[in-house]
């Protein structure tokens, strides 16, 4: 049953075998030209930095760089990350671990002496498949009179952003980050797993049913369920009449976007645009007594979970109407 296609999916990506020295110069001359910018037209400027730093702190943190190029090598695998972060004693680690389908997910905050780590890892079995990191200091740059707080461009220039072996960008003026989608291990996982289908890209020229597809491997995306509004994706899809694709996402490794391709399935069949053969019907049963983490959208501020489609305790009727209202 597994079928694969894919297009470019790096957000920012390297290659093994491109020298520390390339990213060493390619992220310090970005570095150095954002905190011009924002020297000049955020801070007017006035950028004022701490005047000093303790050596032995930041000779700790610099063992957290050395972490992150190991996670960021494209061959390191699960149980090898577990082991390093196990070594890591001179900082604060929490973890966190939910499972989405196939797709484990592993949120992970590292509190150094100077540095703060956030970290998104989704893996299927022992293999990374995205990696996202942001990376913030907790001392700062001071704007002028208003002293309004941005990166440490200062310290990050002058102790870690040449030891980097990987390419980061700002998101704005507190974070750095990097986000890598690696094409080559959702492949990895196909092979073995066949009873999904790994679909992350169509035709290159439909952006929109692109985004639905790389999507599935983001786990960013894969909130809010919502008993008054059908997902926006499978709208899109239904009115563009891209059934089959629907069809195709029943099957996804992602549990979130499995049960949306069911609920959309489901109002298809009630207007007669499909049939719902027997081993979808089973898929769709599987699928119902599923228990994995779902999160629900009860209000614009309030975000609840349940484990498993059961518990969210809806109905074909009222999933149908749903989706009805959410067409007109």
């Amino acid at each position: 049953m597994t079928r694969l296609f894919f297009t470019l999916l790096m957000v920012v990506c390297y290659e093994i075998g491109m020298s520390q020295t390339a990213f060493s110069e390619q992220n310090f001359k970005y570095l150095d030209s954002l905190e011009n910018t924002v020297k000049t037209y955020l801070c007017s400027g006035q950028l004022i930095y701490p005047e000093k730093y303790d050596p032995n702190a930041i000779k700790e943190d610099f063992l957290l760089v050395q972490s992150m190029n190991q996670l960021f090598d494209t061959n390191t695998r699960v149980l090898q990350f577990d082991n390093t972060l196990k070594r890591i004693k001179k900082a604060r680690v929490t973890k966190s671990e939910t499972l989405n389908g196939l797709i484990k997910v592993n949120k992970i905050v590292i509190n150094g002496n100077y540095l703060q780590i956030k970290l998104t890892l989704e893996c299927i079995d022992d293999v990374f498949f995205r990696k996202k990191m942001t990376l913030t200091t907790f001392t700062n740059g001071r704007c002028g009179v208003a002293a309004q707080r941005v990166l440490d461009f200062n310290l990050l220039k002058g102790r870690f952003i040449k030891s980097l072996n990987f390419e980061v960008r700002a998101s704005d003026r507190e974070y750095l980050f990097t986000d890598v989608l690696l094409e080559n291990k959702i492949k990895v996982a196909a092979e073995k797993h066949k009873g999904f289908i790994f679909i992350a890209s169509t035709d290159s020229t439909k952006y929109l049913y692109n985004r639905v597809l790389r999507n599935q491997f983001n786990s960013d995306s894969s909130c809010c369920y919502s008993y008054s509004t059908a997902n926006s994706y499978f709208i899109m899809l239904i009115k563009s009449g891209n059934f089959s694709l629907i069809k195709d996402l029943l099957y996804s490794p992602n549990y979130f976007y499995s049960i949306n391709a069911m609920e959309a399935l489901l109002y298809l069949s009630s207007i007669n645009k499909i049939l719902i053969p027997d081993v979808m019907s089973k898929k769709m049963d599987s699928l119902k007594a599923g228990r994995f983490e779902i999160m629900i959208q009860r209000s614009p501020d309030v975000i609840t979970s349940v484990n498993g489609y059961m518990e969210l305790n809806t109905t074909k009727e009222s999933v149908i109407k749903k989706y009805y209202n959410s067409i007109l």
